[in-house]
């Protein structure tokens, strides 16, 4: 994992970028130490953590350019795997909501918002006017064209 993410950083090539952030995409399975209560363990978790969610938000980037929604979205890596890591990350789910709608899937994209709102519920907090204002554009009925006559 480690080599992986230092190779992200040091890529001068876009193609070894991706195959470096794809080897962490395949390499990441959790939070470090996940469910240990040592202390000195904390500080390199959530850097790992970070570190993590970081690189497979920016693997995402090349498979959208390159006309991949499914693979920006999905498995292996990307933005699903990414809020994984960062539960409550709006800017991540912003992202697949831009993407889902571009797909066409209004339901998918409802149940993404739900999953968010549940998770910001945990900490007492509401969707940011962003997020909210994104979701009411890309859910908005869009007018039908008008029949030619």
């Amino acid at each position: 994992m480690q080599s992986a993410l230092a190779d992200t950083s040091t890529a001068t090539e876009d193609v070894d970028a991706t195959a470096s952030l794809e080897r962490v995409a395949q390499a990441y399975g959790g939070d470090l130490l996940e469910g240990s209560w040592w202390q000195w363990a904390e500080a390199p978790r959530e850097d790992m953590r970070h570190r993590c969610v970081d690189a497979l938000g920016r693997l995402a980037e090349p498979r959208e350019a390159t006309g991949d929604p499914e693979g920006a979205l999905g498995a292996p890596g990307a933005l699903e795997q990414a809020v994984c890591g960062d539960r409550y990350g709006e800017e991540l789910y912003r992202r697949i909501f831009r993407l889902q709608a571009r797909l066409g899937r209004p339901d998918a994209m409802r149940r993404a918002a739900r999953e968010l709102e549940g998770r910001l519920a945990e900490l007492a907090v509401d969707l940011d006017d962003q997020t909210t204002a994104l979701l009411d554009e890309l859910l908005a009925p869009r007018p039908r064209a008008m029949a030619r006559r």
